[in-house]
């Protein structure tokens, strides 16, 4: 925020010529039915005062300095500021600076600025005042010692490259005010928020989902596209997601880097603010490839145990903590969750997001050119999915991705037939492990060659294997790779289940003891430098292991060499 007072004295010496605005005794209006109702405008690229609507292309530090009575405005009875303003996409902070004549000035932050149409109630008594130069501590308040106003400057947010538009402002007493922020939402975003999906089509359009913290986010080409800093993320539009008939978050984006991120949700009034104001009770972690394309990521939300239950009024979504992540993101949606499919999003290929879809659901494909992945009907089975080749020596991929909750034994289950069948065709099933920052394991991946034939009988393939120790998520494969161009193969019920647990030592008490999250207390406005202090509270009760002590060491640093040790392992 950028503010020279040189510049208030000159303008103050032009608001006195205008009168465009309307005025009583209990209230002060600006209508913008005149270019005169502004006495400058400071920081837009053009703008323009039209049909009653201040409209202006930002550039950093927009600011419009407002037409006031010749007697200027007493601060004591007017002390509510209202403003009915749209903004392309979201920004930092409405602020509010005033100018007194015994030269107390100072300036006022109050509510982010949101996506689309909003009115902005702001309690000038009660916003964050901080004084500028040659003004003390005593000005801190709105109109300072005299309670008088001379300049009025009104800021719709900081950040640049929006369109601003402003329909009113008005300046009135508490009589029938309350300070707050109502948003006018739009008939494509009821449509969208009812549906609960979102594709972002229109260019400027972040149907009311608000961006918080990103070095640079806008929505174009059919995406939400930007570059993160530490911490930036999205917060939804009021939502009611019943959790009983919808558990998985589905999003599809791609990324530069590799990373983890969070989900979090809330019920009712209760609040999604930045850290550390959320509970981690109430996050379902995820991680993100780091390779540029496109991926489909399902995020069950039930893993949360108990607390994914009721109606569900909004979520709070941070892709990842990795800063300077240059990402895409085409959409949100939620999805019911079936009860068969253990660790495998959609592996029964029965959940589909609109009527007549014939690719599966939340998997990614990967084709050589003659070769198709879509979903075919069978009787008795419902929903399947059809990898075909039609060229030779040509490969046909299904891909998806997986949480793992504990280290152990996982048995991995899939229901395939054969439709066509030549010499050399054969199916392959691959698990691939990233550690919890989402970078490759150097483990080898775990891999089977499923055995084809010319019978055209459903045959299931089950297998076990053990986590590596380090996994925290992965990514399982199905290709068919076919020589003769005429492999075909129906795949359904690809389920992945955690089998036997690994309990440390072997005691059920021991594992259950650590077996807890707990909430990361940031100091406000830290410098996120390496070895700054972060502290970690949590309350539990510990069974009787002190024949299993051992000393835990959890070294944090800010980069991807955070490491976390527990019983001298990697977590």
């Amino acid at each position: 925020m950028v503010f020279a007072k040189r510049f208030v004295s000159v303008f103050f010496c032009l608001i006195s010529l205008f009168s465009g605005f309307a005025y009583a005794a209990d209230a002060i209006r600006w209508d913008f039915n005149n270019p005169q109702e502004i006495a400058s405008a400071g920081n837009f690229e053009k703008w323009q005062v039209q049909d009653g609507l201040f409209t202006g292309k930002t550039k950093w530090d927009p600011n419009l300095v407002l037409s006031l009575p010749k007697e200027g405005i007493d601060a004591a009875k007017l002390n509510f500021l209202t403003v009915r303003l749209y903004s392309s996409s979201a920004a930092d902070i409405i602020e509010i600076v005033y100018n007194s004549p015994n030269e107390d000035w100072s300036l006022g932050r109050s509510f982010p600025v949101l996506p689309g149409w909003a009115v902005y109630t702001i309690d000038l008594n009660k916003v964050t005042w901080s004084s500028l130069e040659g003004s003390g501590p005593e000005a801190q308040v709105w109109g300072g010692r005299e309670k008088k106003i001379s300049t009025l400057r009104f800021d719709p947010g900081n950040e640049a490259n929006r369109t601003v538009k402003i329909d009113w402002i008005e300046l009135s007493g508490p009589e029938g005010k309350t300070a707050g922020v109502k948003r006018e939402v739009s008939v494509e975003t009821q449509n969208a928020n009812k549906a609960l999906s979102w594709s972002f089509a229109g260019d400027g359009d972040f149907l009311d989902w608000q961006p918080v913290n990103f070095q640079n986010v806008e929505v174009k080409d059919g995406v939400i596209k930007g570059t993160t800093q530490r911490f930036s993320y999205l917060f939804s539009p009021d939502i009611s997601v019943d959790a009983s008939r919808y558990q998985i978050f589905v999003f599809t984006a791609r990324a530069n880097l590799a990373g983890s991120g969070n989900v979090y949700f809330k019920r009712g009034d209760e609040t999604l603010s930045p850290y550390p104001g959320v509970p981690e009770y109430r996050a379902v972690p995820f991680s993100i490839i780091g390779d540029n394309k496109f991926h489909a990521y399902a995020v069950d939300l039930s893993r949360s145990r108990n607390w994914w239950q009721g109606i569900i009024t909004g979520i709070r979504f941070d892709l990842t903590y990795t800063p300077g992540t240059n990402f895409e993101i085409s959409g949100f949606r939620f999805l019911p969750k079936s009860e068969e499919q253990g660790l495998v999003p959609n592996g029964g290929f029965e959940i589909v997001a609109t009527k007549g879809q014939t690719y599966p659901e939340i998997w990614d494909t990967s084709l050589q050119h003659g070769c198709s992945v879509s979903l075919k009907e069978v009787a008795g089975r419902g929903k399947t999915a059809l990898l075909a080749s039609e060229k030779p020596k040509s490969q046909v991929s299904l891909k998806n991705q997986i949480d793992f909750d504990y280290l152990g034994i996982y048995q991995i289950a899939a229901d395939y037939k054969t439709e066509q069948f030549a010499a050399g065709d054969k199916l392959t099933l691959k698990l691939f492990f990233d550690d919890i920052l989402g970078k490759p394991l150097k483990d080898k991946p775990v891999e089977y060659e499923i055995a084809l034939s010319k019978a055209k009988d459903w045959t299931k393939f089950s297998e076990s294997f053990l986590l590596p120790q380090k996994a925290a998520t992965g990514r399982i494969e199905l290709s068919l790779s076919s020589p003769s161009g005429k492999g075909a193969v129906y795949l359904d019920n690809i389920i992945l289940n955690l089998s036997e647990k690994d309990l440390s030592e072997g005691n059920n008490d021991l594992a259950q003891a650590f077996s807890w999250k707990a909430n990361w207390i940031w100091k406000p406005d830290l410098d996120m430098a390496d070895k700054s202090p972060v502290y970690l509270r949590k309350d539990f009760s510990l069974p009787d292991i002190k024949a299993y002590f051992t000393p835990a060491q959890i070294v944090k640093l800010v980069d991807t060499k955070s490491r976390s040790l527990v019983f001298s392992f990697q977590m």
